[in-house]
């Protein structure tokens, strides 16, 4: 990418990466062979002195999708609130989802790599990425964990997945939930598909179900999914004991599971008549009507996914999760 190109990435609205997680981690090596030269050559740091701190998250839209950023970026910002370090990354879906303006990356800096206390991650299964990423940097990488929510960070690179047990989150709960905001043009939008929803019921139930990737990948941990006849067996037992339920059907391969719902009467966002606003027209974030639909519900439940995981933990209305 030419020097001109990159000067222009902090103006370009980025799409939606719908890359699986396993594509993008394995992709993203080639990546390193292909830009590691043109990349050192032109992050050159002309604006920031020596003595201020600073914390990048270079790997953004990179590592996973849409839930997997919304760990990382609140990583990013959670600890550079705690060290007063200024932040700085790429273009990602949240600068015009939730208007984050921060600054580009002005330099390559020092690696921190994250790892688990309670097991592998991806850096231990391919340990090829660490090499790669200190000859970016020209500099030897750290590794850290959850307690760097609490002590902050500076002067680093961030690179990991972040989705830390939610214990380690909840000091900083609200400023999470502050992160990811929608814009008010956007919120309205949504605010008025919402109140389409509520008045088809009083107690809207959301079932958020993963498919396409899951379902095409190698059967990992991550990447189980389980009939829709389990679903629909759960809802039977608690439909009756709701106030007017009404169900709220989100997936990311609809047409193939929608049917199997047919006696719950299901709503999907294609019946909300959603109105993105003009700013957002050219982007693929119809998933975003569904997420931010699954934050709002009165009973939500997850499919093994990050994208219905942080929904909840956005969510300051239910009473129930499962």
């Amino acid at each position: 990418m030419s020097k001109q190109d990159r000067s222009k990435k902090s103006t370009v609205k980025p799409n939606y990466n719908s890359k699986s997680e396993i594509d993008s981690a394995l992709s993203i090596l080639d990546g390193f062979r292909k830009d590691a030269k043109d990349t050192r050559l032109s992050l050159i740091n002309k604006e920031t002195s020596p003595q201020q701190p600073v914390l990048t998250l270079s790997s953004i839209g990179q590592l996973g999708r849409f839930g997997n950023q919304l760990f990382q970026y609140a990583c990013l910002r959670i600890c550079a609130e705690q060290s007063g370090a200024k932040v700085e990354c790429p273009p990602w879906i949240g600068q015009t989802l939730f208007g984050h303006n921060d600054a580009p990356i002005s330099k390559r800096l020092p690696p921190a790599v994250e790892y688990k206390n309670d097991g592998e991650n991806l850096f231990d299964i391919i340990p090829e990425f660490i090499p790669y990423l200190e000859k970016l940097a020209n500099a030897k990488s750290i590794r850290v964990s959850a307690e760097i929510l609490e002590t902050g960070l500076s002067n680093v690179d961030l690179w990991g997945f972040f989705q830390f047990h939610t214990r380690h989150l909840q000091p900083h709960q609200q400023y999470f939930r502050t992160l990811f905001q929608p814009v008010s043009d956007l919120k309205s939008a949504l605010e008025k598909g919402l109140n389409r929803l509520r008045a088809k019921g009083k107690t809207v139930i959301g079932i958020h179900l993963r498919r396409c990737d899951y379902i095409t990948e190698p059967r990992l941990g991550f990447t189980l999914v389980f009939p829709t006849k389990w679903y629909c067996e759960w809802l039977k037992q608690i439909w009756n004991e709701l106030e007017d339920p009404i169900l709220f059907l989100c997936s990311d391969d609809l047409e193939s599971v929608v049917h199997d719902f047919d006696e719950f009467s299901p709503v999907t966002s294609k019946d909300l008549e959603v109105r993105l606003p003009e700013s957002v027209k050219n982007l693929d974030i119809e998933f975003y009507i569904d997420f931010f639909m699954l934050s709002n519900c009165d009973v939500v439940v997850t499919s093994n996914s990050n994208f219905s995981f942080v929904a909840c933990m956005l969510n300051q209305r239910a009473k129930t999760f499962v």
